[in-house]
């Protein structure tokens, strides 16, 4: 994957050269001077790229394999599904069935 730049190196907070799950779930949390979530913010900066993007259901459990559930997307399609709601099970009481999706570049 290429590097992130400006903006865009902002909001991967745990530095792992893509902007995923972890980096919004503390984007949530995170709010402005103004009292904006940052979160609301962050999709303004990454902008289409031309590029194609999966998606990936990252679990949080060892016993469980990440998987591509879309691929071929364009970058605002995957953020479109990443932002939504229910493609996160990040606070299941059970560890085991605790998940998310992120988008990566193909």
């Amino acid at each position: 994957m290429s590097k992130l730049k400006g903006k865009q190196k902002k909001l991967d907070v745990d530095d792992d050269g893509d902007i995923d799950g972890h980096d919004f779930k503390h984007l949530r949390e995170k709010k402005s001077k103004k009292g904006k979530d940052v979160f609301e913010k962050a999709w303004d900066v990454v902008k289409d790229d031309g590029k194609k993007y999966k998606i990936v259901r990252n679990h949080f459990s060892d016993n469980k394999s990440n998987r591509t559930i879309k691929s071929n997307l364009t970058l605002q399609e995957a953020q479109a599904h990443c932002r939504n709601p229910k493609t996160s099970n990040a606070e299941a009481e059970n560890p085991e069935d605790r998940w998310f999706d992120g988008y990566q570049e193909m």
